[in-house]
């Protein structure tokens, strides 16, 4: 077991108090959390972790030392759209290696928490009944695996909008009860804001500008969505959640507690001190290799 000290500086205190009402109390609070070493911790049904650091704001993360040492974040890029189009790419086919022990994990669980799991969706997905990979899918999936500088899904779908007159920072703050998110910046922003949002969407419900112009893009992508959407609201995000913790928490996060490697992680993210960066990566990479997909990664540093 690795023991490690979170702590936060004092110059968290000034942002926390430039945060909207709705959100300065939770993270004062999670700041107070820390600075106690009062950590919270649990398990959702996907596997996905949330502690004390998950919950803090991005504005509040440069302020964060883990023993002492400046953090630096190693995350996948472009992660619900590569995983998505990884999926695809089996559909029909045998089941990833990788994916077949989480399943053979789960079996026999009861059926409340195999919904929570995103099992029935996942099952869909790589059936041979699924959708089948249109030549927009290889577009869709050259796209989510774009590398710096290169033009990534979001960036396609913000000018896709553009291009049909569709003003996407307005879609982005469509009313909705299903995903929070915060203001988008800039178009490419509002694009993924918008894709998350369209992930959860329902089959033969209302369908927003976006998902119109998702959909005459994508067309074989979306019609996969749907297809495992229709077992229930969100059930194609719980899919592309259990996967990616199947890959972080189950394959990455391992390798990096043998090599005695520090670390905090943030669902499709691992932060960790900034000489233990290059560690991460390499385990990213490795784990990659081994279970056969291709995904790209982003580093950035969170020093104030």
């Amino acid at each position: 077991m690795i023991a490690l000290t979170l702590a936060i500086g004092v110059e968290a205190d000034a942002v926390v108090r430039t945060l909207k009402p709705e959100t300065r109390l939770r993270q004062a609070v999670r700041v107070d959390d820390i600075r106690r070493g009062e950590h919270r911790f649990s398990v959702a049904g996907t596997g996905r972790v949330f502690t004390t650091f998950t919950g803090l704001k991005r504005e509040l993360r440069p302020f964060c030392r883990l023993d002492g040492e400046v953090l630096g974040g190693v995350d996948i890029r472009c992660i619900h759209p590569s995983l998505l189009a990884s999926i695809m790419r089996h559909s029909g086919e045998d089941v990833p290696s990788y994916i077949q022990g989480w399943l053979r994990c789960v079996e026999g669980k009861d059926a409340a928490t195999l919904r929570a799991s995103g099992y029935p969706g996942l099952l869909a997905a790589l059936s041979r009944s699924a959708p089948s990979r249109g030549p927009d899918a290889e577009l869709y999936e050259k796209l989510a695996l774009a590398g710096p500088g290169e033009q990534d899904v979001y960036e396609y779908l913000a000018d896709a909008c553009a291009a049909e007159g569709i003003d996407v920072l307005t879609e982005a703050m469509r009313p909705t009860k299903r995903v929070r998110v915060s203001v988008p910046s800039t178009a490419r922003d509002a694009a993924k804001v918008c894709h998350m949002r369209y992930m959860v969407a329902l089959p033969g419900s209302y369908r927003p500008p976006f998902a119109w112009v998702f959909e005459k893009c994508f067309p074989s992508v979306f019609a996969c969505a749907t297809f495992v959407n229709r077992l229930g609201a969100g059930e194609l995000i719980r899919v592309l959640q259990r996967v990616e913790s199947i890959i972080v928490i189950e394959q990455v996060a391992p390798r990096l507690v043998r090599q005695g490697v520090g670390f905090l992680t943030l669902h499709d993210a691992i932060w960790a001190g900034e000489k233990d960066v290059p560690a991460v990566v390499d385990a990213f990479n490795a784990v990659f290799g081994d279970i056969g997909v291709s995904l790209k990664l982003k580093v950035e540093g969170t020093k104030a």
